[in-house]
């Protein structure tokens, strides 16, 4: 089990109504800092409607990631198990392109039912984290179902700002990765359809003072 934290950002809803694990400690995956051996083409899309090579153009995914608040991995999620979610190649990369360690504190399969609850949320240190221009804290959406799954996510358009009570809604599909910063204020993102759930992992820069 990971040890207690003072950052654990994560839903406020039942925990009871989603199934959590903890990746294990003393395991390589636990730091994220990574060459990777293989370049797999990843296509991201960015807020603007942009599409761009993670590999090839990941000085720009990150831009994208820093002003917008977020990016979407097209068909990059391991939706088999949590264990393989948080082993995630495209995620690893970009973390490690950030030139930091970062953690992966805290991992939950969503189901539908506590989805269709929930509401815009954000963490309680979004201030601090907005303050920043390197990324500090990041939570990942891994979108189950398949190609043909249609899921729509909010955000609020506040950005780094406060709330502002107006949301801006993107359209995702099913083995979408999600990627938002940890000042961005949304919600679980919502299958249209079938009713489908997701793994949610978050993650946080290792070496940050967080007292």
């Amino acid at each position: 089990m990971l040890p207690r934290m003072k950052f654990t950002w994560s839903s406020p809803h039942d925990p009871a109504q989603s199934r959590a694990c903890k990746a294990p400690r003393h395991h390589a995956r636990d730091h994220i800092h990574v060459v990777m051996e293989t370049k797999v083409e990843t296509k991201v899309e960015t807020a603007s409607g942009a599409t761009l090579d993670l590999h090839r153009e990941g000085d720009k995914v990150l831009e994208a990631f820093n002003s917008d608040g977020y990016v979407i991995f097209k068909g990059a999620a391991d939706t088999d198990s949590m264990e393989e979610a948080i082993d995630n190649r495209p995620v690893r990369h970009f973390l490690a392109a950030t030139g930091s360690d970062f953690r992966c504190i805290k991992c939950q399969h969503i189901v539908n039912s506590v989805i269709e609850k929930s509401a815009i949320d954000r963490s309680p240190q979004w201030e601090r984290l907005s303050e920043k221009t390197e990324v500090i804290a990041v939570s990942c959406f891994h979108l189950l179902g398949d190609d043909s799954s249609c899921w729509e996510w909010e955000y609020d358009t506040g950005g780094r700002g406060k709330t502002l009570g107006q949301t801006q809604a993107v359209s995702a599909s099913g083995r979408d990765v999600i990627m938002c910063n940890g000042w961005l204020a949304n919600r679980f993102p919502k299958s249209k359809g079938k009713k489908i759930d997701l793994y949610h992992l978050n993650y946080r820069r290792t070496n940050y003072n967080w007292t």
